[in-house]
């Protein structure tokens, strides 16, 4: 692990949440490009951090296991959503949510600043990841052993929190922190990018790259408002599955309390015994259904969440691509261009990538809706069957005499029956709305997909590509 020369302050290192910054490294880490603010607030010229590790920052508060994490989920080709604290050049600290995505060169990196309680949370997550870490370090386990150690004790913390792994966890974290994000930038009217293109001496070529990409901003703008409906849409579809499934098993259980108060009835009890054992079945049935759904949900689920933070990743990399723009146009380094538009085009490139994952996640979602709709209309013919078979009970029951305990069972059949009945319906709705959702965002992510190759095209024309 690498040591800082200079012992850390205790002090946080100001930067405003309407800043962005970004860095690139190639496929060792070693930082290849980045901006002004990156390089401002980590105290050190962009020319002493080019051909540097990036952990020239890394602040000794960081667990490795988190690290590890990122490292293997960068050099498997997938995005990594995760809390950074770092250290300046002065020994202060500065907390960072970073997207960091694999692109052709090596990996970007696009951090902005955290404004959620969450942060706070995952600081004392990692400060017992350490403890646990060095613990071990200590006793003469290997690092490579406290590092195991560490990353199984922080998969219980993140399923401690209720949440299925990181990647799942990462994902609310992004969404929460743009949200809150974008809150503050209102309640303080700050902006996010400069105004230097209202000035009618900016370069001109850079003012129609600034414009052209504005135009995808707002864009993609426009999709993400669709779409943040469909957020919290997986824990509420998880929700209402599981009181279905509830409702099955105690289906299950009042059945067979109602199969057990029959048989002291003997011969006149039998039809009763008979209609206990049909909504038995039947509740059995509606429990193995529930499942085959909640299995095709689960994936529907992860569909959901992985365009919601694609789409969040993708806006989080425009709104750097403008900046940095933006950033060209201030600057007076004619012979560094070249490199300033390499730069842009690794995040244009980057963008469109992870555009490209989106469409991806929308093919899996639509590819699931038919099975998840067949799953749901197995589970309405379900409940006719168990409202069929509760209504011939309750009638046998009225029957008889001294079966008044049964009477009552089988009204209370019919409440689950119309408790199921609702959620059904809430589930039905959800699907609806899902499938109107994959019907809806193709065209605007082409119209997306348009105004980046326009840009490109841009980019192509005037040599910068």
């Amino acid at each position: 692990m690498k040591s800082q020369s200079v012992a850390p302050t205790g002090l946080a290192q100001n930067f405003e949440v309407n800043e962005t910054f970004f860095s690139t490294t190639d496929p060792k880490g070693i930082i290849t490009a980045g901006n002004h603010v990156f390089s401002r607030t980590s105290g050190y010229e962009l020319t002493e951090l080019l051909g540097k590790p990036h952990n020239i920052i890394r602040h000794a508060d960081m667990p490795r296991c988190v690290f590890r994490l990122l490292w293997e989920t960068c050099k498997a080709g997938k995005s990594f959503v995760g809390y950074v604290k770092n250290q300046s050049r002065n020994g202060n600290h500065y907390w960072v949510l970073a997207v960091i995505v694999p692109i052709p060169t090596g990996y970007l990196s696009v951090r902005i600043k955290p404004t959620t309680p969450l942060c706070t949370q995952v600081e004392q997550a990692y400060a017992k990841l350490l403890v646990l870490e060095n613990k071990l370090i200590a006793e003469e386990k290997t690092e490579a052993a406290a590092t195991s150690a560490a990353a199984l004790q922080l998969d219980q913390i993140i399923k401690s929190l209720g949440f299925n792994s990181y990647e799942s966890f990462s994902h609310h974290c992004l969404n929460a922190e743009i949200e809150s994000r974008d809150a503050e930038i209102s309640g303080r009217r700050l902006r996010l990018f400069p105004e230097i293109y209202n000035n009618q001496d900016s370069n001109q070529i850079l003012s129609t790259y600034f414009e052209q990409t504005r135009v995808t901003y707002e864009r993609l703008n426009s999709l993400v408002k669709n779409l943040a409906p469909f957020a919290g849409m997986g824990a509420e579809i998880k929700k209402r599955k599981d009181v279905v499934q509830r409702i099955a098993d105690d289906f299950r259980l009042h059945a067979l309390n109602a199969h057990m108060a029959a048989h002291p009835l003997g011969a006149e009890g039998i039809t009763i015994g008979t209609v206990a054992q049909v909504l038995s079945g039947h509740s059995q049935v509606l429990a193995k259904n529930v499942n085959a759904l909640a299995s095709n949900i689960g994936m529907t689920t992860a569909a959901v969440s992985s365009i919601s933070s694609n789409i969040s990743i993708a806006r989080i990399q425009i709104e750097m691509l403008l900046s940095f723009i933006a950033e060209m146009g201030e600057s007076t380094n004619v012979e560094g261009r070249p490199q300033l538009m390499t730069m842009a085009r690794d995040l244009r490139v980057a963008f469109a990538n992870t555009v490209g994952n989106t469409v991806r996640s929308i093919n899996m979602l639509k590819a699931q809706m038919p099975e998840v709709q067949a799953g749901k209309e197995q589970l309405r013919q379900d409940i006719i069957y168990l409202h069929v078979a509760q209504i011939s009970g309750l009638t046998e029951a009225a029957r008889l005499r001294g079966a008044d305990m049964l009477q009552t069972m089988f009204l209370d059949f019919k409440v689950q029956i119309e408790a199921a009945k609702t959620e059904l319906e809430h589930l039905g709705s959800i699907v609806e709305q899902l499938i109107e959702m994959t019907n809806q965002t193709p065209p605007q992510v082409a119209a997306i997909y348009h105004s980046m190759d326009k840009l490109k095209e841009i980019m192509e024309s005037s040599g910068d590509n």
